[in-house]
Order: structure tokens, then C-alpha cells, then sequence
């Protein structure tokens, strides 16, 4: 029971000190929103489009990009993290890593490594691809 509630304790101080998600959110919309070129909308305006149809065509277009970049930078930050929670007690493949140490399953723990560092480094490369797609970049290397 212990280690549940270190976990739950663990779990709460890292979403109160890095996760902060509105803030995050809010900065980013900020930052986007000060990216939106005033023509489209401006153009989109005079052939008497609704509002609904100028969000779609002429704002959502330039900051789609911000946003999934700042998706898949997210999603990154929450797999890395997995692990470190779990290790202290938070459940999940870090919790597994753990036993494994204590137990002293050396084979399970270098299996175990591997294949967090191979993860990780996969789900980096996706993400960044799919961001450079996104925001145009399709032949970064």
C-alpha cells in the first residue's frame, strides 16, 4: 500500500511541477495566434464567408502545424516520463523495471532497456518526421 501512495504522490507532483497543460496549451494557442496572417481571413471575408468557413480555410491552415508539432512533442515528454514514474512507484513498464532490478534479472533488465531506449528513439523519429511533414519540411534527413 506504500508504494501505491508514493506512486499516486509521485504521479501528482509531476503533473503539478512539468505537466501543466493549460499553460502550455494556452502559450501555444498565443503563439500560433500571433502567427495568423490577416489576408486569407481578410479575403475569405469579402466573397462572404461564415465565420465557421473562415476558421477553416484561412486560420486552422496556419496553425495546424503548431499545434501537432506541439502534440507529438508532448507525446514524446509522457513516454520518456512513463518509465521515471514508474520506477518510483507509479506503476506501469517502470514498475517492471524495478522489480526486475530488485530481483536481479540481469537478461530481463538489459531486454528491458534496450527496449525503452529503442522506443523512445522510434517514437522520436516518427514524431519528428510527421512534424516536418506537417509544418513542410518533407526532406529533413
Amino acid at each position: 500500500a506504500g508504494e501505491h501512495a508514493a506512486g499516486e504522490q509521485a504521479q501528482r507532483e509531476w503533473a503539478r511541477g512539468r505537466c501543466v497543460p493549460a499553460e502550455d496549451l494556452e502559450a501555444e494557442a498565443l503563439d500560433a495566434a500571433s502567427l495568423i496572417q490577416p489576408k486569407p481571413v481578410d479575403g475569405l471575408r469579402a466573397t462572404g464567408a461564415s465565420w465557421l468557413q473562415m476558421l477553416r480555410f484561412a486560420v486552422l491552415p496556419q496553425v495546424f502545424p503548431n499545434f501537432i508539432s506541439f502534440t507529438l512533442w508532448r507525446f514524446e515528454i509522457n513516454v520518456r516520463s512513463a518509465s521515471v514514474l514508474g520506477f518510483v512507484g507509479a506503476g506501469g513498464i517502470g514498475q517492471e523495471f524495478y522489480t526486475a532490478i530488485r530481483m536481479l534479472y540481469y537478461e530481463d533488465i538489459s531486454a528491458m532497456l534496450l527496449l525503452l531506449v529503442a522506443t523512445v528513439m522510434l517514437i522520436d523519429i516518427v514524431c519528428e518526421r510527421l512534424r516536418h511533414r506537417v509544418i513542410g519540411k518533407e526532406n529533413m534527413s
